[in-house]
């Protein structure tokens, strides 16, 4: 008899401790949030406006896990913003990578 799955959480909170609990075991997050700070290059978390997935309020809420963070929401996009511009966001990520 296989184990019964469960379904996992939705996206954790930054500031939650835990992330909750994924096919039965609890994940605890803070060595990830000390990896993330540990990082020492620039990070992009880039979204779209319109996202209901990865939304700004969720990448501004993450920004803090990282020392060099610069956070972009491209207006007008949702989940693909790639797509949904692809100029705009090419300039964006081409900045930054200068």
């Amino acid at each position: 008899m296989s184990p019964k799955r469960t379904r996992p959480p939705g996206p954790p909170s930054a500031t939650s401790p835990r992330a909750g609990s994924f096919a039965g075991v609890d994940l605890d997050v803070s060595s990830t949030r000390a990896a993330l700070k540990g990082l020492r290059g620039p990070v992009l978390l880039y979204g779209g406006e319109l996202d209901p997935m990865v939304t700004s309020a969720a990448l501004c809420e993450t920004a803090p896990l990282f020392n060099d963070v610069r956070v972009v929401v491209q207006p007008e996009a949702a989940h693909v913003p790639w797509v949904d511009d692809p100029r705009a966001f090419a300039a964006t990520v081409g900045s930054f990578l200068d």
